[in-house]
This record gives C-alpha cells, structure tokens and sequence, in this order.
C-alpha cells in the first residue's frame, strides 16, 4: 500500500511574498524518503498556505513533514493544530534549526507545541528515513512507538512525562542523498516563480554566537560532487521559466579550492543559458584571495552576477571576541580593494554590520562603519539589526543577562496574512525579536544609528554618490565622516527629507513589543492584517525609504549632499573656488547619472569644466585641480548602454512586473485580494533598489564635444 507523505515549508504571502525560494531543505528529505521507500510512499511538496490547505482538504496523508524556521513557526502551527484536531492519527513531524539549544528549552519547546509528535534535528534526511522505517514497524502508532521510548538519532519527542533527544548525528556521504531537481520534485516551483537554492556543501567551522549554525555538530564541512552540481545546474538553467536569481545555500563559498571548480561550472551555466543574473549566497571568511578568485570566475569579464564579499559583524575586537566570531584583517581588505575599480570592476565588495551585539554602543558602532567605508573601502554596505534566533547561543537565557540585551517583539518582514485553515479563516503572523539596546547602547541611540543606516544606503552604498564622496576620501577627509555631518546637520533643513527621516522613524517603532502575548493579541487581529496588506503598517522600512528618497527626494538629496558638503570642506579648512566650483559641478553631474522609470531611455546632455571621464576612469579618486579645465568645457552625453537597458527590463521584470501583480500569484496559491497590490509594489521597489547592481543603474558618460566658455 502506498502512503502519502506532505512536505511543507511554508512562506506567508498574505500580504507580501518574501521567502519565496524553493523549498529545497524539504525536497531533499522528501527525495532521500522516495528513493529508501519507492513506491511504498507518495511525496509531494507545499511552499503556500492556500495550497497545502485544499491539499489537505481534498486528503488528509499518512505523515505531515514541516520545515520550521524562525519566518514560519506560527503558520505551521495553525496547521498542525488543524490536522491534529480533524485526523488525530495523522503524523506530524517537524524539523529545522527554529528549535531552542537548550536541552530543558527543547523540553518546555515541544510541550508548548504539543501538535507536534517528532522532531528532526540537525541533518533530517536520513532522521526522518529512519524515523518513518519505525512508524512502519509499529503501523503507524505513534503512542505505541513513544511507549518504547526509543533513542532515534536526530529525533526529539516527548513519551508522557519523559523528554527523548536521540544521539546527534551529521551526514558525511551528502552524496547519498538524491537531488529533488532531478527527481521532477520540484518542477512545479518553476511554475511558481520562486528562486532556486542549491547546495555545494553543508556545514560551518565557525562558533558566531548570534548564529544557530554555531554547534560543534555542524562544525565539519561535507561536499557534494562536481558532477553532481553540473547536472542539477544544468536541470534548473533549463527550466527557468520566470526571471529569477539564483541562491547558494553554502556558508562559506569560495575559501575552499574545491570551490573554484563550482565557480568554473557556474560561470558555464552562465555562457549558455544566460542564467542567472544575479547569485547571492554567504561567502568565504578566510582565504580571500582565492574567494576573490571564485567571484571573478563566476562575473567573468562582463558580468556582475555575484560581489565580492566579506560579512563583519563589527570592526570592535572587543565585540567580536564577546560574540565568538573571526574576521579577515582590515589590512588585507584594504589591501584587495585597492587593487579595484569598483566604477569598472565586475565585482564589487560588500560587507555587512549587526546593530545592538554585546558590547556594542553608538560610538563603536560608527566607528566600525567608518572603517567599511574608509579603511576598507567597500562598496556595498548593508547593517542588520540584532535578532535573538531559537537555537542562538547568544539567545539563551544567560547570554541575554550576561549582555543586558533590551529586546522587542515585531512581524517579520511580509510575514503575516489571514489565510483559511479548514474552513476557518485566521490571522497569523511570525514574531521576530529584535534586540533595541543593551548595556552600553541606548534606546535612542539605536534610532540614531537606524537612521544613519538609511542614508548609508541612500548616499554611500554601491557608490551611487561617489562623484562627491571617493574625491573627499582622495583629498584626505572621511566619507563616513561627511555622511555624519550630513545627518546631523543638514537632514532636517529640507521638508522633503525631514519627512522622509519622520516617516522612517514612525515605521522603526511600530509597532515594537515588549510581550510575546502583546504581539499575539495584535495581530491576530484582522483589521492588523488589513493594514499590512494596505501597505500601512509593514515592510522593510530601509530598503522601502531608500526606495522613496531617490524616487521622492532627488533634487532635495543632491541639493543637501551639496550643502553639507561644502560645509563640511570650509570646517576642513579646504575653501579654495576650484574644489568648491567641482562640488557644484559635481552635483549636476551626478543628477544627470541618476536612473528614473520615466525617462531611462532619454539621452541627456550638458557641458562641465572638470574632466569627468578622466575622474570616472580613476573611480574619483582625483583632486578638481587634477581634472580642471579652466575655461574649457567638455560637453557630455549620459545614456545607457543596450546591454544596460537590456539589465534593467529584466531587473523591472524580476521586482515590478510577475512578483507586484499578486493576481496572477493568486491563481497559484489562491491568496489575498488585489488589496495587497501597494504593499507588494512598494516592498518590490525597495527590492529593485537593493538587489539591482547600481552600476547598471547609473547612466554611461561620453564625452561629445570641447568648447570654450569665454563668459565663464
């Protein structure tokens, strides 16, 4: 007899569709069960709610496999509750980190969420096999298996009053695990436009405390074949049938030798199928020189798919000893990044901070800013706020009062929605605690710091402004020290921005709680729901506001970086005319790079005094005098080239065209109204503006024609 087996890994998008990747953790357990069970058992797999729901209405399977991660806990629960409730002998089993490390914690865990009868721990393929071949022995009688009180390795449960945590066991051979993609088990992912994730290796050899990979369990790494990685490549490039990125699900890509190789096949997969665009996925924190090496192979010479990258954290030693972590020296970041062009160079370098670790405060945490943009001279920046994750070291109970973390309840970003559940329909949402100060940080002072990220990424990040900041850092004054004086000084001087940094504070604050039970009783409401999907409350207020203040604010932010900017030379005692006659200049040309939806086709032109195509061939590390043309004047063309405008269709295709028209979703995943329509719109524009490589985005300078201004 044939049972069937439901595999869900659900992802709200009631109001907005955030997690929208494959669910590829669950397709490989789902895999590895057909392949050591054949035609004994029927797999099929569930990402949306409406989706598993008309499943299970129309069957209720044998088994109930859930993926829980910290962006869907509340959901399946709502699920498991309901199956629990109408099919009682129905299994059901949940596995992923969102589980406490703390053994009485993973006790009082599967107590509270009693819908559950197992729990698959670390690796759950060969957990879940094993667990399935004892159901079958005991015909499927859970009450009679937990009366044994079996040691299952990687498997929690409770048997009446007695907690049961098998032996931890990883999975050295990964290659005995099948691939889902090959399978056909996840065809109809494609359909859906979801992002595909692939795996090379699994595994981290690093103890980062804010992390739930950071267990001795998890600290050896396992590779899976070159062949292996070509087929199931090749498998996704040719089923592509929606603009889509690609994610890796590696911790560490590019530090391995083995990796180059991956890199090699990537880059194939590119030449032929033009797929993907863009990668993104956790790259390598030692061996940068060969990380830089697997990117550059992957990019080629005319690609920008995948940017160099090194996460930090923090720059403060302190810090970084507090929360376990080992980063590459400053020096040797340094020492890359001047070898790039990053006006020319195909890769980039991105780094990314935490707000609010231990230790942290206001000061350190400028300063660890200050040495991304200055010492280290990235291009890319983006900083996270400190979220205490479930199976975190740093979430346990004496990491919190060891540190003094104040931490606040909030939704998850897009994860919230009213779905039905049997023929009931609920509000549900995901809680995400965030910590908003700690010993040595204020709450204040974190709003400060959110508020200097938001134009970290406006000004500073990718170089969108580099024709004003890289010739401040050539002239010996800080980048990140003028984005400060900006802030601090001239923000609030033009109605455009001062609103813009009110609204943005406004949707920083809400609505934050102090409760878990506070959250609950707020958004199980449905009118809560209603105003997300509104586009009232909600979204991810960075990338959305960095959205609107180049949409909204252009003029305002060109005319205020001119302002502080001046100001900023005359406190340096740098007055002379022809650097302050380039800022202004400067400014200008700038505007004229900038992208806008309505006129990105139009060629623009107008004549400078200053060199510029001298200054973009040298990244702006210049000084006016340098590039000065006295009464001469050069006259530009700003235009996009076909392969950028070829870029930008497809980057408005990917963020504006299938993922805003929630309708066309809907006949998939048969989800909320139009009325979700502005929240998605704007949570894609924040998107676009995030993911879409800014180089592309800036407009190509060619110089058209010399002439004399004898007036100037």
């Amino acid at each position: 007899m044939t049972e069937t087996l439901y595999f869900a890994d659900l992802a709200h998008n009631g109001t907005i569709r955030n997690i929208d990747t494959f669910p590829l953790g669950s397709g490989f357990i789902a895999g590895y069960a057909k392949q050591q069970f054949g035609n004994e058992v029927d797999c099929e797999l569930f990402k949306f709610p409406q989706e598993l729901n008309d499943a299970l209405k129309s069957k209720m399977p044998r088994v109930v496999a859930f993926a829980n991660y910290c962006w869907n806990l509340n959901i399946t629960m709502e699920f498991a509750n309901y199956i629990k409730k109408v099919s009682p002998q129905t299994i059901t089993i949940m596995g992923g980190p969102n589980i406490p490390s703390v053994r009485h914690e993973r006790m009082s865990f599967l107590t509270k969420y009693s819908s559950i009868d197992f729990y698959i721990k670390w690796d759950g393929e060969h957990a879940f096999a094993n667990l399935y071949e004892q159901l079958m022995k005991f015909d499927f009688d859970v009450e009679k298996l937990k009366k044994e009180q079996l040691g299952l390795f990687n498997c929690l449960y409770l048997a009446e009053e007695e907690f049961i945590e098998g032996e931890d066991l990883r999975i050295q051979d990964l290659m005995s695990v099948p691939s889902p993609y090959l399978m056909g088990l996840l065809d109809k992912f494609f359909e859906q436009g979801l992002r595909p994730v692939v795996e090379a290796t699994r595994g981290c050899p690093y103890k980062c405390t804010y992390c739930n990979d950071a267990v001795v369990v998890r600290d050896k790494v396992y590779r899976k074949t070159i062949g292996y990685i070509q087929e199931e490549l090749e498998y996704i490039a040719s089923h592509i049938i929606h603009p889509t990125d690609l994610l890796l699900a590696d911790l560490n890509f590019g530090m391995y030798k083995e990796d180059l190789e991956t890199a090699k096949i990537i880059r194939g997969i590119i030449d032929k199928y033009n797929w993907p665009k863009t990668i993104d996925g956790a790259l390598g924190k030692s061996h940068p020189e060969r990380v830089w090496e697997a990117i550059r192979t992957v990019n080629g010479r005319d690609k920008t798919v995948w940017k160099m990258q090194a996460s930090y954290q923090s720059t403060d030693p302190d810090i970084l000893a507090a929360i376990k972590r080992r980063n590459l020296p400053v020096e040797k970041i340094s020492e890359m990044t001047g070898q790039m062009s990053f006006e020319n160079d195909n890769a980039g370098f991105f780094t990314e901070f935490i707000l609010g670790l231990p230790l942290d405060s206001k000061k350190k945490h400028f300063k660890s800013l200050s040495d991304a943009v200055d010492n280290m001279a990235v291009d890319s920046l983006d900083v996270h706020q400190l979220n205490l994750a479930m199976g975190a070291p740093m979430a346990d109970p004496e990491q919190r009062e060891r540190w003094g973390f104040n931490s606040r309840y909030r939704v998850f970003i897009g994860r919230i929605g009213k779905y039905f559940i049997g023929e009931e329909e609920k509000a549900v949402a995901e809680s995400d605690e965030v910590v908003v100060g700690n010993k040595s940080m204020s709450f204040d002072d974190w709003i400060e710091c959110r508020v200097v990220h938001l134009f970290v990424k406006v000004y500073l990040d990718r170089g969108y402004f580099n024709e004003v900041f890289q010739v401040i850092k050539h002239l010996g004054l800080g980048k990140f020290d003028l984005l400060l004086h900006l802030c601090q000084r001239f923000l609030r001087k033009y109605e455009n921005l001062e609103g813009l940094v009110e609204l943005f504070i406004r949707k920083v604050k809400e609505p934050l709680f102090d409760t878990m039970e506070e959250f609950m009783e707020f958004t199980t409401k449905p009118e809560t729901v209603d105003k997300f999907a509104a586009g009232i409350l909600g979204g991810n207020e960075l990338t959305i506001h960095r959205a609107k203040a180049y949409l909204e604010c252009n003029d305002d932010l060109h005319q205020t970086l001119q302002d502080a900017t001046l100001s900023y030379l005359k406190q340096n005692d740098l007055k002379d005319d022809i650097t302050f006659e380039y800022v202004r200049q400067a400014i200008q040309f700038s505007k004229l790079r900038k992208f806008s939806f309505e006129d990105y086709e139009t060629n623009l032109e107008e004549p400078f005094n200053f060199d510029f195509t001298e200054a973009i061939e040298r990244n702006f590390s210049v000084t006016p005098e340098e590039i000065y043309l006295g009464k001469n004047r050069k006259r530009y063309m700003f235009f996009y080239e076909e392969s950028a405008k070829e870029e930008i269709k497809y980057a408005v295709a990917l963020w504006l065209g299938l993922r805003s028209k929630m309708q066309e979703l809907e006949k998939v995943d048969g989800q909320s109204e139009w009325a979700t329509e502005k929240a998605q719109r704007d949570y894609n524009l924040g998107k676009f503006f995030h993911q879409v490589n800014m180089k592309v985005l800036r407009r190509s300078v060619r110089e058209v024609s010399w002439y004399l201004a004898p007036n100037y």
